[in-house]
């Protein structure tokens, strides 16, 4: 327990000097390198100026200097770590300090930590410090207002008026440095009147700011959005609006966190959310930042974990930066944690919700394990909804379960891995219990569709197009002694997106009829499969009818042309 203590009171005393104190920090650092370096008497130059009788570059203080500038130096790089890390990767977060995008952050404390330094180094220097503050508090209010970085807008508002704030105090620095009268009389009143005009207009120098931060994000929440949410389906997203870098994709995309309730978001938020980033993905498909955007939308907006853990992959070959990189490798430990089930929390009392959800699953599958076959695959069947919509010959749902006796069932993913099989399916099919479970669906086709299912899913998945989807079809399927059952199957898709659709489908056993035969032919005249009858009635194997033509075989073969 105490070594959780320890190590969340050197997390705390970080976070305190790098975030919240560390201009302090860096000023405390800098004592020993205050050294009077411009405009002083040469009696004074170079020595402390704290300690006045101490000079900067002579031993023993030389050794101070030494250990100061290596101690800068390390807390510059630690604190730009920790500032640029604390990047937010979920769009629906509700850490009211939550950064989307840190480069922005790492600027500026770059930035202040260049101010700080000139603060000492040139503080004599009154000309050339006015000036180098201007410069680099214009910089830094310009990339607060451009590139807006909090997700909660509010944040936006405060540090945009306080930089504001401090941009107008170094304009005044300037006047005052550049502009005093030449008598000291006037000098004094000039100097009093740039105070007063400073105290006044300190205020509304903030409201300036904040204001420019509002029109900025104004900007993408009216403007872009109502140009998305108007455009016509089918324009291209340049015409719609031009992205130039991910970071506007991301502030544009922030119109998904509508909430109808506490954990439901409004439907269409989340569609225009969806245009705008796919927008964004056809304009900056080659941009690691814009791929990791929509692989976190994926994830944490839309639930698709496989598809965002493979966007996650693309974004890996497009020679990502450092803060990609980091925001990938966050992501991937999250995915792990989620497999394994890992508690990495602190303390014996800490609880990883991850964890937990792990806990839980596991929990109630090993329950389910217990259950018979039929009830254990009726369940799984069943949690994937909609069932009695999905029977064949048009079972109504009063009637249920017991019109389900003799109807096979088969759920596959969008890599046509079968998931579930019910007892019925590997009673028609001839394999044993769970013998179906992991292997791909094609192994129940004739050939050549076995060998193309995957790809017919894949279509669909990237166009949307479907043949058989929600309609019942006739269609034979291949038993495990590659025998031919003529089936009725319907296919309908029952969860998911992209990746991580699923898909269900309903097989009913066709009886043939006592006088007839059946064989099933491509339109090139190729035998697909025959039945057992019409492999008897001819006197051959079925593995030899397959893939051989029909016409040999034909005592009339006009006839069958025609």
């Amino acid at each position: 327990m105490w070594v959780w203590q320890v190590v969340s009171f050197i997390q705390l005393n970080a976070f305190l000097s790098a975030r919240v104190l560390d201009i302090a920090t860096l000023t405390l650092l800098l004592v020993t390198l205050d050294c009077n370096y411009f405009n002083v008497p040469a009696a004074v130059r170079f020595h402390n100026q704290e300690f006045s009788d101490v000079r900067c570059w002579s031993t023993p203080h030389i050794l101070h200097v030494a250990v100061s500038g290596v101690s800068i130096v390390m807390f510059v790089v630690m604190a730009t770590c920790q500032v640029v890390s604390e990047m937010e990767l979920n769009p629906l977060t509700r850490n009211y300090m939550a950064i989307a995008h840190t480069r922005v952050e790492g600027l500026g404390f770059a930035i202040k930590v260049v101010v700080t330094i000139a603060s000492v180094t040139i503080a004599y220097s009154t000309k050339w410090l006015s000036l180098v503050n201007l410069f680099f508090f214009a910089l830094l209010f310009y990339l607060s207002v451009k590139w807006v970085p909090y997700i909660y807008s509010a944040l936006n508002y405060v540090r945009c008026a306080s930089y504001t704030t401090v941009l107008y105090c170094s304009l005044l620095l300037v006047v005052l440095a550049f502009g005093p009268p030449p008598s000291k009389e006037e000098h004094l009143e000039f100097r009093k009147q740039v105070t007063w005009a400073m105290w006044a207009g300190m205020a509304p120098a903030a409201v300036a700011g904040a204001l420019a931060c509002h029109f900025r994000l104004r900007h993408f929440n009216t403007h872009v959005l109502s140009r998305f949410r108007d455009a016509d389906p089918s324009a291209s997203s340049k015409s719609i609006y031009r992205f130039s870098d991910a970071r506007e994709v991301e502030i544009a995309a922030r119109c998904c966190r509508r909430w109808v309730d506490e954990d439901t978001l409004e439907p269409e938020a989340v569609a225009l959310s969806e245009a705008i980033i796919k927008a964004g993905m056809l304009q900056l498909p080659q941009d690691p930042q814009m791929i990791v955007l929509y692989s976190s939308f994926l994830i944490d907006v839309q639930g698709s974990y496989q598809s965002g853990y493979t966007q996650l992959q693309t974004a890996k070959k497009q020679s990502p930066g450092l803060l990609e990189r980091f925001a990938i490798f966050s992501r991937e430990q999250e995915h792990t944690q989620k497999a394994s089930g890992a508690n990495n929390g602190g303390g014996d009392s800490a609880v990883d919700l991850v964890s937990y959800v792990e806990w839980s699953a596991s929990k109630w599958y090993s329950e389910a394990d217990r259950l018979d076959e039929e009830a254990e695959h009726a369940k799984e069947a069943l949690q994937l909804g909609g069932m009695e919509t999905l029977l064949p010959q048009g079972v109504s749902a009063e009637r249920g379960l017991a019109e389900m006796e003799g109807v096979a069932f088969i759920c596959i993913n969008a890599q046509s891995i079968i998931q579930v099989a019910s007892p019925e399916a590997h009673s028609m099919l001839g394999y044993s219990k769970n013998e179906l479970k992991g292997k791909d669906v094609g192994i129940i086709m004739p050939a050549p569709f076995g060998d193309r299912h995957s790809a017919y899913v894949r279509n669909y998945i990237q166009t949307g197009n479907a043949a058989v989807l929600d309609r019942t079809t006739e269609m034979v399927v291949i038993t495990k002694t590659r025998q031919v059952v003529p089936v009725k199957l319907r296919v309908s898709k029952v969860s998911g997106l992209n990746e991580d659709s699923v898909f269900l489908g309903v097989l009913e056993a066709v009886a043939p009829s006592p006088d007839e035969a059946r064989a099933w032919v491509l339109g090139n005249g190729a035998i697909v499969a025959a039945d057992d009858r019409f492999c008897d009635w001819l006197g051959y194997e079925g593995s030899e009818l397959a893939g051989t033509p029909l016409e040999p075989l034909l005592v009339e073969p006009d006839a069958v042309n025609e």
